[in-house]
């Protein structure tokens, strides 16, 4: 079991580097939407959606291992976290 737990490690990895690179944004967007007014955002997406639209959202393969370890990514923006009441 110890390459599941690689792999695990790896995904987490990337995906605490993707949300260090993408604090300031709401979800993900087809483009930079703050280079790219028309930007659409996007609500939901497949592991497949992302890699075929090549959204740079996280690493393609930390995304690959993510699907292949039925490891759910979930985007969302830091401030609003930060800035939310405590309940």
């Amino acid at each position: 079991m110890p390459a599941a737990t690689n792999r695990q490690l790896a995904v987490r990895l990337a995906v605490s580097r993707a949300l260090g690179r993408t604090r300031d944004l709401d979800g993900v967007y087809s483009a930079d939407p703050k280079k790219v007014p028309g930007a659409e955002r996007y609500d939901t997406l497949s592991y497949h959606e992302v890699l075929a639209r090549d959204l740079q959202v996280m690493d393609a393969s930390a995304i690959s291992l993510s699907r292949e370890n039925a490891i759910p990514i979930l985007v969302f923006s830091i401030r609003d976290i930060l800035l939310s009441p405590l309940r």
